[in-house]
């Protein structure tokens, strides 16, 4: 035997059957195939060998094999990304092969499924899939996989684990918030996007240009459900300052950083004053040494005293404790 014929079925020894070459040195007892990207991808393959002058003189395959594509997906594969709910991301892949549609899914818990369908039967050759609204799924440990809708069952998922994360409206309080006062109780308000556990509440004392006066108001509490204005009442701590405004966090230590909202403008905490003497109907006479006394509410600094006596304000002194 001279030369040989090389022919490839997907469908068995049913064929049908096609040549990969005419003919090519029957001595070698080598031919190196080169899967073309029309060659049809198959689990049922079969190669068949004959002689190319007596056609008679063949041989195949004992068994099937498989011919399959490749699926490589492109993004989200990498560390550190994050997915926040309800906003959209573009899945991306590369194929090789007559890869011809594919199904999308992801799973919140790594490798370990369940696979939640993103989409499903779409052509392979768009190379790309616009996720349109992230699911309220929130994870730390979430994959996406692409798979082969038929024929070799191609697939691929990310190579790394990412995020899906919730975002926080910051509802109250904001710019234009009139003075809180130390001890009154006053409505921290947010609205979660997307369901997690809990939120952290912190305050700033210089608007958070760093964290150097921040000060924390409730580690932990409730979120809340998402879509739905949340309130906190707290008692105004000792903060005094101009330059005031309130963050909400999530809570979960790898989120805090992502998942935040502040005051869109500086407010102001003061402290309060309160008079105890005189504070009924005294009389008081000339050349008499009265003691006036009162209460700081909060860490007020000096203080000026004046009288009052129905018509004017009279100094009493400019400064003191």
């Amino acid at each position: 035997i001279q030369n040989v014929t090389i022919q490839y079925s997907y469908n068995g020894s049913s064929g049908p059957w096609s040549n990969l070459t005419d003919s090519t040195a029957a001595s070698s007892g080598i031919w190196n195939w080169t899967i073309g990207a029309n060659t049809v991808l198959t689990t049922k393959a079969k190669i068949k060998v004959f002689d190319k002058d007596q056609p008679l003189t063949e041989d195949a395959s004992d068994g099937n094999f498989t011919v399959k594509g490749a699926l490589r997906l492109a993004t989200p594969n990498a560390t550190g990304i994050n997915l926040k709910v309800y906003e959209s991301y573009n899945v991306t892949w590369t194929k090789t092969g007559a890869v011809d549609k594919v199904n999308i899914s992801y799973s919140n818990d790594s490798l370990n499924g369940p696979w939640k369908t993103i989409v499903n039967n779409i052509n392979a050759s768009n190379l790309s899939y616009t996720w349109a609204s992230i699911p309220d799924d929130i994870s730390n440990t979430v994959r996406v996989n692409i798979t082969e809708v038929s024929g070799s069952e191609a697939f691929d998922a990310s190579d790394y684990d990412f995020a899906i994360i919730g975002k926080i409206t910051m509802n109250k309080p904001n710019a234009g918030e009139p003075n809180w006062v130390v001890g009154q109780t006053r409505q921290i308000n947010w609205t979660p996007i997307g369901n997690f556990t809990s939120v952290k509440i912190e305050g700033s004392s210089n608007g958070f240009i760093n964290e150097t006066n921040t000060f924390p108001v409730n580690n932990s509490v409730p979120a809340g459900v998402g879509g739905v204005q949340q309130s906190y009442t707290w008692t105004v701590g000792d903060y005094i300052s101009d330059t005031t405004r309130i963050r909400v966090s999530d809570a979960n230590t790898t989120r805090t950083s992502l998942v935040t909202n502040q005051s869109s403008g500086n407010f102001s905490i003061k402290g309060n004053l309160t008079v105890n003497t005189p504070n009924t109907n005294l009389t008081w006479y000339a050349n008499e040494n009265p003691t006036l006394q009162w209460y700081a509410n909060g860490t007020v600094g000096n203080v000026s005293l004046r009288l009052w006596d129905g018509l004017t304000w009279y100094n009493i002194t400019n400064s003191t404790a």
